[in-house]
């Protein structure tokens, strides 16, 4: 078994040779055929449920994409506060001058991905279905040649509502949410998920909630060769066996009752940094018992010497209060460089995760898909230039939120009460554009020049005064 190496998909060249821009790679990952799917569902789902054409356009949904990203990297406790223009906001020029907030909020309130109409009988998530199915596809094809060290882990997604499909998890940064089986490089780089229904949600018969799923993930995705890292869930002996016959080279962590056919000695009683192969009467799988903080058993199949070998590691002694050198098995270093990539995914993920929320059950879902496509092209990317996550993030927002040529129509209707009464340089000049009075809450041109409020003539004075 040979160490991670960089993967490189044919992908990236292809990029580095047409120069393409990070908002290019995103839109590469939301392509034409996805955004006009969710624009026809959308504007279908507005028709029906208010009785009213919507017409949002592949731009505009575009826009709302990016206003998604911004809440990443800009969070605020309520959204409608990046319209705001007062003194102690963020007075977000960039998506005031793209969109409304009436427009956001409607095409939000609409967004929709499949026909309800059409609703299978024995699909749980045909919200969502759609663009499962896309993604899994595209992140397939960005990662070809597909990586030949890859880990399955699972990665949660955060949801506080009430669902079948919600998890409770203890002792994870994220305890409440939806369970996604991930399949990922060693760098973090997403190949292909999958949503966890329930025990009785597509799993084949004869097989453990965990072979089956790495079952299913792997053998139709990796190519025959490479070598694969799970943990403790998943790993069993009959597993192990299925891949070795398949050339594909499988390692894990494995609880103790499932090595009940392998005689193994109490490594615990030795001193720490102790090691000891044994085989399953096949000689298929090998076994490794490893003694540091608590035993760690880990199984392989694939047993090369070099795997098996011995190499060194540093660890802190309590009792010598210092660190010092043990003795570590080779296949315990190659797990924990190889297995790490699921994690790496999460933490990507969770840098700038979309901060706003919505009251439907497949939001969550979409926004994984959302922030799992930032990152797989961040990933991919950094082949070609080396930029920070959010340096990437930045330039999509600001590509995804081009100002409008029409002039902003939200305005507020106060402003800071030491301005407003300050009785200092307040003057009525004509606006652009008529806005709401922020007295009587009527239409008005005429605004206050100092706190750029619309106000009628007659209105100018009770405003401005304290009462």
């Amino acid at each position: 078994m040979k160490l991670p190496e960089t993967h490189k998909p044919s992908i990236v060249n292809k990029w580095a040779d047409e120069g393409l821009t990070p908002a290019d790679i995103f839109k590469h990952f939301w392509n034409k055929e996805v955004m006009e799917l969710v624009k026809r569902e959308t504007n279908r789902y507005h028709q029906v449920k208010f009785g009213r054409e919507l017409n949002v356009t592949i731009e505009e949904l575009y826009q709302v994409l990016g206003i998604f990203l911004l809440s990443g990297y800009t969070p605020v406790p309520n959204r409608w506060l990046f319209w705001s223009k007062q003194a102690d906001t963020r007075n977000l020029a960039v998506i005031q001058c793209g969109m409304t907030l009436n427009r956001f909020e409607e095409i939000v309130r609409s967004m929709h991905f499949v026909d309800n109409s059409k609703k299978p009988p024995d699909d749980r998530i045909f919200k969502i279905r759609p663009l499962f199915d896309h993604f899994n596809k595209v992140f397939k094809d960005a990662a070809h040649p597909l990586p030949m060290t890859w880990a399955i882990d699972e990665a949660m997604e955060p949801y506080y509502g009430r669902h079948g499909f919600k998890q409770f998890i203890k002792g994870k940064p994220v305890r409440f949410g939806y369970k996604f089986w991930c399949l990922c490089s060693h760098e973090g780089l997403l190949v292909n998920f999958r949503l966890y229904e329930g025990k009785d949600s597509g799993f084949e018969e004869g097989m453990t909630i965990g072979e089956s799923v790495v079952s299913a993930m792997a053998k139709v995705t990796v190519p025959t060769g490479s070598n694969g890292f799970i943990d403790n869930f998943f790993t069993t002996l009959p597993l192990l066996k299925a891949f070795k016959e398949a050339d594909i080279g499988l390692t894990g962590t494995i609880r103790k009752d499932k090595v009940r056919s392998v005689p193994l000695s109490d490594i615990k009683k030795k001193q720490r940094g102790a090691a000891e192969l044994f085989h399953e009467k096949e000689k298929q799988i090998a076994i490794c018992l490893w003694n540091d903080n608590s035993d760690v058993r880990m199984a392989t199949n694939k047993s090369d010497s070099a795997s098996l070998s011995m190499s060194k590691c540093k660890r802190w002694s309590k009792n010598k209060k210092e660190v010092v050198v043990l003795p570590q098995p080779n296949i315990v270093k190659h797990y924990n460089k190889g297995m790490g990539g699921v994690d790496l995914f999460d933490q990507f993920r969770e840098k700038y995760r979309v901060s706003f929320r919505k009251r439907v059950w497949y939001y969550p879902l979409f926004r994984f898909l959302l922030n799992g496509s930032i990152v797989n092209g961040w990933i991919l990317y950094k082949k070609i230039h080396m930029v920070t996550e959010l340096e990437f993030l930045r330039e999509i927002v600001n590509v995804l939120l081009k100002p409008s040529e029409k002039p902003c129509r939200y305005m507020p209707l106060t402003s800071p009460e030491d301005v407003r009464y300050d009785r200092r340089d307040h003057y009525v000049v004509m606006g652009d554009t008529q806005r709401r009075c922020g007295v009587c809450k009527k239409n008005v041109k005429p605004k206050c020049s100092k706190c750029d409020v619309a106000l009628h003539i007659q209105c100018f004075v009770e405003y401005h005064t304290k009462k």
